[in-house]
């Protein structure tokens, strides 16, 4: 194989890595959210795909310009353009995330993520997670896949739509799944708040101003 061929086969590696990585890094971040909590191995899980995701970025980097410097007039091929400008977006997009994100888990280890602080970062994740994907599928697609017959334009125009697309759809997923009132994090079972269905909860003598529940009565059950 040519010097040119392995510096090819390292630019697709480079960009199949980030894929790899950022999708684990989603899975386990967006675990973490649910669940309102971050665990110790969680933490470092997420700290270590995102230095993955990283080095997957700078092969990405390094092999591109490698590329231009083997042969100038690759810069002239529409899709060449368009991967480079994904990757420009992808660094700073981690940028961001390093500086943002994960100080915040890392601030809250070990204890319950507040729900304000949840509910006023949902555009910051779900912009972050659609940039994220999204860029790096591009950057895969467009190294393996090559001349589209496409226009930078009209590129950059399906990029920036399935960006958009896909933080709406994050926002609607979080709001809805992961924030919704009810959801998992306040009960699991369905009990959280109200015990099974068809119960009535009471609170107890001495839990009366407290908002703690002690007493359950069924609508059979005889009035004491």
């Amino acid at each position: 194989m040519s010097l040119y061929g392995v510096r090819t086969v390292l630019h697709v590696s480079g960009a199949a890595i980030g894929v790899g990585a950022a999708a684990a890094s989603d899975s386990v971040f967006l675990s973490a959210i649910r669940n309102r909590r971050v665990s110790d191995d969680q933490y470092v899980l997420i700290r270590a795909t995102a230095h993955v995701v990283l080095a997957g970025l700078a092969l990405l980097v390094l092999t591109g310009v490698a590329l231009l410097l083997h042969n100038v007039a690759i810069w002239e091929v529409l899709h060449f353009q368009a991967k480079m400008t994904a990757v420009v977006v992808l660094m700073a997009n981690g940028v961001v995330f390093h500086a943002t994100v994960i100080p915040m888990l890392g601030r809250h280890r070990h204890e319950t993520l507040p729900e304000r602080m949840l509910t006023s970062k949902q555009w910051l994740f779900a912009l972050t997670g659609s940039v994220s994907g999204v860029s790096w599928l591009a950057a895969l697609v467009l190294a393996v896949v090559g001349e589209m017959g496409l226009s930078y334009l009209m590129l950059m125009v399906i990029y920036l739509l399935l960006v958009a697309g896909g933080a709406v759809v994050g926002y609607l997923l979080l709001s809805h799944l992961i924030f919704r009132p009810g959801g998992a994090h306040e009960g699991r079972g369905g009990a959280g708040r109200g015990g099974a269905r068809g119960e009535e909860v009471e609170p107890g003598p001495a839990d009366a101003c407290s908002g703690q529940f002690r007493r359950v009565r069924s609508p059979g059950d005889p009035t004491s």
